[in-house]
Parts: C-alpha cells; sequence; structure tokens
C-alpha cells in the first residue's frame, strides 16, 4: 500500500479507458454522466477510444444528448486507438486471459499517446489494465513520460473551459508520482457464481474436464483479485456487483459484506444515504487526498443513472390492458423461453371454477391476457432465437396470446408500456437492471428475478412488484397482479413510482460526487461552516 505522497495531491485530469465510447448502451450513458459531472467541476477529461482520429468529438457529444439526454458543455479529448481495435477481439481459446491481455496491450498503446493524466478511470471492467497503469509510473520501468506530446497537440484547445494547472502534473508525472486508478464497474469479469455455474451446468462432461476449468477460473480470479486491490477507489452498481467485488478485490478487511435486501430499506427515501459508502472517504477541507482514506472504504456503491421521471399519478390511475411487455434484446441470457412458459402456466393451470369467487374479472382478463416481447436483433444468432420463440408459441398453442415486436418506433414503445398492466424480466444474476426501475417508473407492476441487482437493490416483493425464479413462481406472479384489487393495484404502482426514484440522475450525481469527494474537491475549497 502506498501513501498519499505517491498520487498527483490535486487531480485536475481525468482519463476514461473506455474504448467504445460511441456507443448507445447503460455503460455509455455513466461514461457521459461522469464526464458531465467532472466538467462541471472544471476537470479535465480524456476518453480513450477506438473511434477513427477523425471522428467528429462535438457529434459525440451531441449524440450523447440525444440518446440519454446528458449535456455536455465542454469539450472532451478523444485519444484515438483505432489502429489497435483488434486487440479487444473475442478469443476462442483461453478467452479470459486472453482477452484481458488485449486490454493490457491497449492500455499501453493509450499511455504512449497519451499519459498527461491525474485519473485513470476504467468504466468497461477491463481491472487488467491497471497493471499497466502502475508500472508505467514505476522508476525502474521508466516508461512515464513525464508529458505525452504524441497524441496531445490539440488538448489545450478547448475555449478555454478547462483552467487548472498543469503544474501539479507535471511535478506528479516528473517524480513518476502514478495516477489514481479508480474503476466504475457494471459486473465482476468473474465471480462464485460463474464458477458454482461451471461446476453443475455440464453434468455429461467428463468430470476432468470440469475440473480443470474451474482450476483455470480459479486462476483467473486470483490474478482478478490481484489487479483488482491496486486501485484507489472502487465503484459498483449494485449490492449483488459489491458482494463479488468485495470478495475478490477487498485487501484490508474494513469492506464488510452488505447483506441487506431491498425490503430493509425505506423505499420511499429518495435522498442520498440510500446509496451505500462503505467506509468513510472524508477529506479534510484544504487537505489533499489521502490514499488511507480511500482505501479505508474504497469499495463504494454508486447506482447507475436512470431516465426517471417524476411520479405520474395518471399513470397510476388510468386502467390498463392485461398486458405483459417484455423489452430486451433477443440474448439468449434474457430467457424469453421462460416468459412463453410462464404464460403458457398461467392460462393453463388457472380456470374460472378455481378463481372467479373472489372477482369476477379475474378470469376475463386471464383469458384477454397477451405477451408482447419487444426487442432489438443484433446478429444472426438472435434472429435464430426469435424463430424459436415462435415455434414454442405456436407448440403451446399461445398465437393469441403473445406478439412480437422487433425494434418498434419509440412512440409505440411508450405507447405500449403505459397501456400495459406488467412489466416481466427474466434474465439470472442481473448485475443491476436499468430497464426494471424504468418500468417501476412507468407504473407497470414488475415481475423480475429473484436474483442480482433486482433482488438485492430495486424490487421489495410485495410493495414495489414480485420477484420470481421458476416457470410456475412466474406464472402465480403473473397472477397475483392481474387479481389485484383496484386500491392495491395503484398502491403498488405508486410505491415503485416513489421506489424509482432512488435511481434519477439527480441522485446518481449526488452519490457520484459523494464517492469521488476526495479527489474532484479543490485543495482550497473552504469549509462552509460559518
Amino acid at each position: 500500500t502506498q501513501d498519499s505522497s505517491q498520487r498527483p495531491a490535486s487531480p485536475s485530469t481525468f482519463a476514461f479507458f473506455h474504448p467504445y465510447c460511441s456507443g448507445g448502451g447503460g455503460g455509455e450513458r455513466v461514461l457521459w454522466k461522469m464526464v458531465q459531472l467532472l466538467q462541471g467541476k472544471n476537470k479535465r477529461c480524456v476518453i480513450y477510444t477506438i473511434d477513427p482520429p477523425d471522428v467528429d468529438e462535438s457529434q459525440l457529444r451531441a449524440d450523447a444528448e440525444r440518446r440519454f439526454d446528458v449535456k455536455v458543455p465542454a469539450p472532451v479529448h478523444l485519444v484515438s486507438l483505432s489502429e489497435h481495435k483488434g486487440l479487444l477481439k473475442p478469443q476462442p481459446f483461453l478467452s479470459l486471459i486472453m482477452e484481458s491481455v488485449g486490454t493490457m496491450r491497449l492500455a499501453y498503446h493509450a499511455l504512449a499517446k497519451f499519459d498527461d493524466i491525474d485519473v485513470f478511470l476504467d468504466t468497461t471492467g477491463c481491472a487488467f489494465t491497471f497493471w499497466v497503469v502502475r508500472l508505467w509510473w514505476l522508476p525502474v520501468v521508466g516508461m512515464a513520460s513525464g508529458r505525452s506530446s504524441n497524441d496531445g497537440s490539440n488538448y489545450d484547445n478547448n475555449d478555454g473551459n478547462y483552467n487548472g494547472s498543469k503544474e501539479n502534473a507535471t511535478d506528479a508525472h516528473g517524480s513518476s508520482v502514478s495516477p489514481w486508478i479508480v474503476p466504475y464497474v457494471h459486473y465482476p469479469t468473474i465471480s462464485m457464481d460463474m464458477m458454482a455455474w461451471e461446476a453443475n451446468a455440464h453434468p455429461d462432461r467428463a468430470k476432468w474436464k470440469t475440473a480443470m476449468k474451474l482450476h483455470y477460473y480459479r486462476l483467473f480470479a486470483a490474478m482478478y483479485g490481484w489487479v483488482g486491490r491496486s486501485a484507489d477507489l472502487v465503484m459498483v452498481n449494485s449490492t449483488w456487483t459489491y458482494n463479488h467485488i468485495n470478495s475478490l478485490w477487498n485487501d484490508d478487511g474494513n469492506d464488510t459484506l452488505v447483506q441487506e435486501e431491498a425490503e430493509a430499506e425505506d423505499f420511499s427515501s429518495t435522498s442520498t444515504s440510500n446509496v451505500h459508502h462503505h467506509g468513510d472517504s472524508s477529506s479534510p477541507s484544504g487537505a489533499s487526498p489521502s490514499l488511507h482514506m480511500l482505501r479505508s472504504g474504497r469499495i463504494k456503491i454508486v447506482y447507475p443513472p436512470c431516465r426517471v421521471p417524476k411520479p405520474n399519478p395518471q399513470l397510476v390511475s388510468s386502467t390498463r390492458e392485461p398486458s405483459i411487455v417484455s423489452i430486451g434484446q433477443f440474448r439468449p441470457e434474457k430467457d424469453h423461453k421462460l416468459q412463453v412458459l410462464a404464460l403458457h402456466h398461467l392460462l393453463k393451470t388457472v380456470s374460472k371454477e378455481q378463481h372467479n369467487k373472489d372477482d369476477e374479472r379475474i378470469p376475463e382478463r386471464i383469458q384477454q391476457v397477451k405477451l408482447i416481447l419487444i426487442g432489438s436483433c443484433r446478429n444472426d444468432g438472435d434472429r435464430g432465437r426469435v424463430e424459436e420463440l415462435k415455434e414454442l408459441v405456436n407448440d403451446c398453442s399461445l398465437q393469441d396470446h403473445v406478439e412480437f415486436r422487433i425494434n418498434p418506433p419509440y412512440d409505440d414503445l411508450k405507447k405500449c408500456i403505459e397501456s400495459s398492466s406488467i412489466g416481466v424480466h427474466t434474465m439470472r444474476q442481473e448485475h443491476f437492471g436499468i430497464g426494471i426501475v424504468e418500468m417501476m417508473a412507468a407504473g407497470l407492476l414488475v415481475v423480475a428475478h429473484n436474483s442480482g441487482g433486482p433482488k438485492t437493490d430495486i424490487v421489495h416483493p410485495g410493495k414495489t412488484g414480485f420477484l420470481a425464479t421458476t416457470v410456475e413462481e412466474y406464472g402465480d406472479a403473473f397472477l397475483k397482479a392481474l387479481a389485484m384489487s383496484p386500491d392495491n393495484e395503484k398502491k403498488m404502482r405508486h410505491d415503485a413510482q416513489e421506489s424509482a426514484q432512488r435511481f434519477s440522475d439527480e441522485i446518481f450525481d449526488e452519490s457520484m460526487a459523494n464517492a469521488m469527494r476526495v479527489l474532484i474537491e479543490k485543495e482550497d475549497d473552504d469549509d462552509d461552516e460559518e
């Protein structure tokens, strides 16, 4: 463990390792929200990307505003690594190790082009790049150039938006001061769940092959833990991710495993007290960041920013169709098959004679129920899965109860969400679940998988939605949702909308600033106390 003198005392340049920064996923939204926050603190922002050198930086910022509703007012410095993008190709053999080596090589080329940085932020799960950063500034290795000039000629051409001093960074690099390493982890590269699944997923495979695979996973997990422990501050997106990262990256015993379930929290609260910051990383005003302060509680939960509108009473009180909507790419891990089979279970096992005693409308609503599968297809594999699902629908005689809507216009998607009763999510061990939050905010009664982020952070069973695992449990949850009295239904929709506010952009900004405050506060800030 190094002391704080071996890190830049007043960080001003924050570099993001995010090769696919022009993408349109949730990870990119987190990236641009962090850039927005740091620019608001008068920090310089750099992004290492595989976009070509002639990419229009202003267009990337315009795309961020159009796609994510995130306005980034000042230019960012893009360091193009397009000539090395082949290093990120999937590897057929020893993929975990070989692909990690690829990210390390890409990080080497990134720093060779531009190493005028004070903080290295990995926002894509490439933890092995930490090794490269640490080695780059080792005096015995001597790779740090002090000031990279290969790709920084236009760095200061940003209309005077950045006024931070460069002297601190120059002194830091000149004396081999290593940057702060700060990852935002969306999900662990490897976990105990992954190893447990491997141990049981192939019962017909030779035992020695399974044993070899598990040894390989354990070796990789040890390496992953080693590189992870070199990070100074770690932010994770959920309790589920925290538990796994903590088990692999915690080296000081001060971060304790988070056991609480979602129902243990006050789901109606929207303050930052709902964001877990394990350990106190506060810094006395006017003091430089303390490495000890960071490491004593360096793993923190910062929920990702979700586009959550303010609670809308109209969405709560409106009469909805007995429809179940599913939103997500047709990837295998989304398990759309489970959704179709759960609907079949509902229609097959629920009869009018069994369930019309308490509410005469239940049988009619069940007979009218529809499962609407909304999503996109990335490739031939996804399109093939859609065809397999259609065959399953035919085999279950559900043609009148299942609709497929591939890449619908946004207006159609919005209308479907606002008119449907239930939102379903069946992915096992989802690390967070932004889609679930958005469905709750839209007033849907959600039925999510009883694992991962939905279980630990998002859904409060019986209060803001339902959790299920098996076909039967999902089918029963559908029935419960359809059979709720109007008053109970409105209350759950209202509570779900209120609960979703915990994951708004505003809460993200506050909790991210709180987590990084020892890095983004100015040294000359005075206490606000009178």
